[in-house]
């Protein structure tokens, strides 16, 4: 899922970041940002191409402090003030119904991903959580090379959003996944190899011509 505006902005004086809010506040409904006001966008990173003149901003849209998987907001800033284009992954559904419960701890969410990916792990334990609203955990098991961080995020579709648990499992030397696990049904909404897929399988957005 992606949204893209493509109509120029006036030249302007100040700050790009500046530049950019303003434009994306202007361009809300197009991009799927329901409002600045709903959405805290954090400024995640700002680069420079010096050679086409342009700062690049890469915003993270979140909703009641938790992050929405694949929801960059990019804008691209010329020098003269101008904002040239701004582009949105996994945009917020206009008739989204956002519910904050959470049935399945991380390990659970763990455990549904792996059974699916691979096999279910026999001694996965806590290593330590969090108590913020994406609930961050670290758990491990013998059956992965690395501790597997998890976190709570958004996940987007058409018309809805859900909230999931979003995982980093690393099984093996040809088996690393990004995983997005349903924090209440344990449905497995998105994974992608990072050994071996070209393309990730789900709403994942990656930005077009955006050096990273």
């Amino acid at each position: 899922l992606t949204a893209r505006v493509t109509e120029p902005s006036p030249p302007a004086t100040g700050d790009p970041e500046t530049a950019a809010r303003l434009y994306l506040e202007d361009h809300r409904d197009r991009l799927g940002i329901a409002s600045t006001t709903f959405f805290s966008l954090p400024l995640e990173r700002r680069y420079e191409s010096e050679t086409a003149g342009l700062t690049h901003l890469v915003f993270r849209q979140r909703h009641a402090g938790i992050v929405v998987f694949g929801g960059e907001v990019l804008a691209h800033v010329g020098r003269d003030g101008r904002v040239l284009e701004a582009q949105t992954g996994a945009p917020w559904p206009s008739g989204a119904q956002p519910n904050l419960s959470v049935g399945l701890t991380a390990a659970e969410a763990v455990v549904a991903a792996a059974q699916v990916l691979a096999a279910a792990p026999t001694d996965l334990r806590v290593v330590s959580s969090e108590l913020g609203p994406e609930r961050e955990t670290v758990l491990a098991s013998t059956q992965f090379r690395e501790p597997v961080p998890a976190r709570l995020v958004w996940f987007a579709s058409a018309t809805d959003v859900r909230l999931a648990w979003e995982l980093s499992l690393h099984l093996d030397s040809s088996h690393w996944y990004s995983a997005v696990v349903d924090a209440n049904t344990g449905e497995l909404l998105f994974s992608h190899n990072l050994y071996r897929d070209d393309q990730p399988r789900g709403s994942v957005f990656r930005a077009a011509g955006v050096p990273h």
